[in-house]
């Protein structure tokens, strides 16, 4: 509920946003603004868009994960569902080419119909239950001009490893909306964009703000400054369990938030509990379990 506040009207979080990512190097979401064409030959259409944001490299070893953050993705077709059959529409992002340029010159690109036979493609992956199958969160779907279209689920998404030398960087995507005929909803669709550093960087603006953030929170329930030593471990469990949480579970708290049991279901709307479910970069569950450490501490138990 603290990050819901302004920043400066924060009683705990007041070093970081939500999602500030110690890992981070840039991002940014974009919103796509889908209009349904006049002659529709399918049973959806879709449009195609060019986005681009810088970002620098510091280590080298960069991932650009992109994601399908677009709410609500699906709505229900209430008068012709049954309990047996699912009806309605939806509407997906899609990624048909990536391309990182540095100081004008092309120096990594990737289209999706490469996607499958790169080692530089990690899509996010879920279990099936009843098989124990792991199965990709996404398919691939050609579009027009003989191109080929990877749409993540939504909420879900997937990664580029890239290898690059220290310096600024520009990465252009090119985006594809996709929405069922009839969607009844104008809003846009969103993606969203995140460039992590694939090893630990602790002088860039995000490690240090997260750094930071511990400071504070450490000083204020133990009443003790933090070590060095102290802070890089638990700056390592922030990375690793923001990683496992993403990788495993999605963007969604899933059951491990039982929000009824902190509010009565009566104040609560279903975009109250979107929004502290949220969690598209793991941040949210990371500052939990760094919460819990300091709380469970011997230093602010007993000390």
């Amino acid at each position: 509920e603290d990050f819901a506040r302004p920043k400066a009207e924060r009683v705990v979080f007041t070093e970081v946003e939500k999602t500030t990512d110690p890992m981070s190097r840039g991002g940014g979401t974009y919103s796509l603004e889908h209009s349904n064409p006049l002659e529709i030959k399918t049973d959806f259409s879709r449009q195609v868009y060019e986005w681009s944001i810088d970002f620098d490299v510091g280590d080298g070893a960069v991932a650009i994960t992109l994601q399908d953050q677009t709410n609500p993705g699906c709505v229900q077709d209430e008068e012709n569902s049954t309990e047996d059959e699912w009806r309605g529409w939806c509407r997906n992002v899609g990624v048909s080419s990536v391309e990182v340029y540095k100081s004008g010159r092309l120096v990594k690109s990737l289209s999706a119909d490469e996607f499958e036979n790169s080692d530089a493609f990690m899509p996010q992956m879920w279990t099936d239950n009843e098989t124990g199958e792991t199965r990709r969160s996404g398919w691939f779907e050609p579009i027009d001009g003989g191109k080929t279209s990877f749409y993540p689920w939504g909420g879900w998404g997937f990664t580029l490893n890239f290898d690059l030398s220290k310096g600024d960087y520009e990465l252009k995507v090119e985006l594809v909306s996709r929405v069922d005929d009839g969607f009844p909803n104008s809003e846009p669709l969103t993606a969203v964009v995140d460039v992590r550093s694939r090893t630990f960087d602790a002088s860039s603006a995000s490690a240090r703000a997260v750094g930071d953030q511990l400071d504070a929170l450490y000083l204020r329930s133990t009443g003790s400054v933090l070590s060095n030593t102290l802070k890089n471990s638990l700056l390592d469990a922030f990375v690793g369990y923001a990683n496992t949480a993403v990788t495993e579970n999605g963007n969604q708290f899933d059951g491990h938030c039982a929000d009824y049991e902190i509010w009565d279901n009566s104040l609560i709307t279903n975009e109250d509990r979107r929004r502290i479910k949220s969690d598209s970069a793991g941040t949210l569950r990371a500052w939990t379990l760094m919460v819990h450490a300091l709380m469970t501490s011997y230093s602010y138990l007993h000390d």
